[in-house]
């Protein structure tokens, strides 16, 4: 774990803000990430490529604030989704499936 540019940064190249976390505690995080690269301030994920802020989430690329969201792996540049899965450009989704483009996920639209 280095520091540089005010993050902690681990051997994936995955990032902790320093002013939020210690080094300490950016060290415990990274080893919550398995096999991610390039993510930020990310928590207990698996598989995924440059996300930020996600926690508990699998097979995500260019994600943020996402949650839970296991298995996505077509999931892209998401904000604030929660319990999806291979979704594309989503916005503020809830326990969604298959979604393509809807940026506010409403289900009749499916």
């Amino acid at each position: 774990m280095i520091k540089q540019d005010g993050q902690y940064i681990d051997a994936n190249n995955n990032k902790w803000n320093a002013y939020i976390y210690t080094e300490h505690e950016a060290a415990a995080l990274s080893k919550t990430l398995v096999n991610c690269r390039d993510c930020k301030d990310c928590n207990c994920c698996k598989d995924c490529k440059d996300c930020n802020y996600c926690f508990k989430c699998s097979n995500c690329k260019e994600c943020n604030d996402c949650k839970d969201c296991i298995y996505c792996n077509l999931c892209n540049l998401c904000d604030d989704c929660e319990d999806c899965e291979d979704c594309f450009k989503c916005s503020n989704c809830k326990e969604c499936n298959d979604c393509n483009h809807f940026f506010d996920n409403k289900k009749e639209m499916k």
